[in-house]
């Protein structure tokens, strides 16, 4: 007779088993693999084949990978989606563990399924609220240093190109993207326009900018505006991360301290006290 818990964790055994089959092996580079190699003749030279035999297996895996991603692309056009690479994948993956699991229990597969789709999306919102929150720590020093650039007497276009030459952040490469856009012979205004793509919190900077280069509009009262109002942004933030440190303190408390509390202190009184009780 099978046993029950044998029957619940067989597909998830044997879909760990595939995986673990079919995940690339570690090894040395190649040019390492050539330097260990030993020197053969030179009629075995002459006489070996040209070139290395691929391996099957990581071959089919990448097509059925692909399959998967085209799957996913060709969901998403006909819900009406916009192209987003990283909805495409979070959808192959889902689909493939999904149909992992559900080629033993179909049930089993659109639970597995359902659940990395979930894992998928709130792993996607967790990296973009952090780079959000990364972007507003950056923005008050970048927008400082336009404070700077301006404040010398350098016009909108060398400015973006100073503080694109020394900022180093978030936005570093977009801000260097720029003036290359420029070169190619795109508009400043333009280019600026699309340094606003990178998030909420430069948006009013790029349109400042964009702003001065497109209508002549004063810049310096624009900034020192702006920099008040991205520092005050900032502090809420770091406000918030200080009033969130208490909530989130308590579960390592609750999980690990408390018990570690108990069997230190109070398990051994107890454990003490048994034989002394009456019988």
């Amino acid at each position: 007779m099978t046993s029950p818990i044998l029957t619940a964790t067989g597909p998830v055994l044997l879909a760990v088993a595939v995986l673990l089959a079919l995940a690339p092996r570690p090894g040395c580079p190649p040019r390492v693999r050539r330097l260990a190699r030993p020197a053969r003749p030179a009629t075995e030279a002459i006489s070996a084949p040209v070139g290395r035999p691929r391996s099957v297996r990581p071959v089919a895996l990448a097509a059925a990978v692909r399959r998967l991603i085209g799957f996913a692309a060709a969901t998403r056009r006909r819900l009406g989606r916009p192209p987003d690479e990283a909805l495409d994948r979070r959808l192959a993956v889902s689909v493939g563990a999904g149909l992992l699991i559900g080629t033993w229990q179909p049930v089993g597969g659109v639970v597995v399924g359902a659940a990395t789709w979930i894992c998928c999306r709130a792993r996607s919102h967790a990296a973009a609220r952090r780079r959000d929150d990364r972007l507003v720590d950056e923005v008050p020093d970048l927008i400082e240093l336009f404070r700077l650039a301006t404040g010398a007497g350098l016009n909108v276009h060398l400015a973006v190109a100073v503080v694109a030459a020394r900022f180093d952040g978030q936005v570093a490469d977009d801000l260097r993207r720029v003036p290359r856009r420029v070169a190619r012979g795109e508009r400043l205004a333009d280019a600026l326009d699309g340094l606003a793509e990178c998030g909420e919190a430069v948006r009013p900077l790029a349109a400042a900018l964009a702003a001065a280069e497109r209508y002549g509009d004063p810049l310096v009262p624009v900034l020192d505006r702006l920099s008040v109002e991205a520092r005050m942004v900032r502090r809420r933030q770091a406000e918030e991360a200080a009033r969130r440190l208490p909530v989130q303190l308590l579960f390592p408390l609750v999980l690990c301290v408390l018990p570690a509390f108990v069997l230190l202190a109070v398990v051994p009184l107890l454990l003490a006290a048994v034989p002394q009780l009456p019988q």
